[in-house]
């Protein structure tokens, strides 16, 4: 779990009072210790994509995306372990609904923090047509 601590916490939290960052370091220990995730993760489908603008610093959005990424690998997983059997499937699947907006393994992975990076480029080419995400 990524785990920085906070020296403006309004810098985090929507309008509900989100703290974004909090949630996805929550979301990832419930799923590590299999208690329910539903509220967080509605939580996080239900955040503005202004939260997540207001994430400017690389140090947060790399906690928050990769919490949510190892987060949601072990939520389905957990719901079913068969998924991970076609890989390929499984990464380019969009069942990750963050802000209203449905993604994938691989658009966190390689548009994100990968900064839209070619997958198979060993993160040397940039995507010629980046997500609008």
């Amino acid at each position: 779990m990524i785990n920085i601590s906070l020296a403006n916490s309004n810098l985090n939290k929507d309008i509900a009072g989100v703290d974004v960052i909090n949630t996805s370091q929550q979301l990832l220990l419930q799923a590590k210790t299999h208690p329910p995730t539903e509220s967080l993760i509605d939580a996080i489908k239900n955040i503005s994509e202004e939260t997540l603008q207001q994430l400017k610093d690389d140090d947060y959005k790399k906690a928050f995306w990769l919490n949510i990424y190892n987060a949601y690998t072990q939520i389905i997983l957990s719901k079913n372990p068969g998924e991970y059997k076609k890989r390929s499937a499984f990464f380019n699947d969009n069942q990750i609904n963050i802000a209203g907006i449905r993604l994938s393994q691989d658009d966190i992975e390689h548009g994100i923090l990968r900064h839209s990076k070619i997958k198979w480029s060993l993160g040397y080419l940039n995507k010629l047509f980046s997500s609008a995400f």
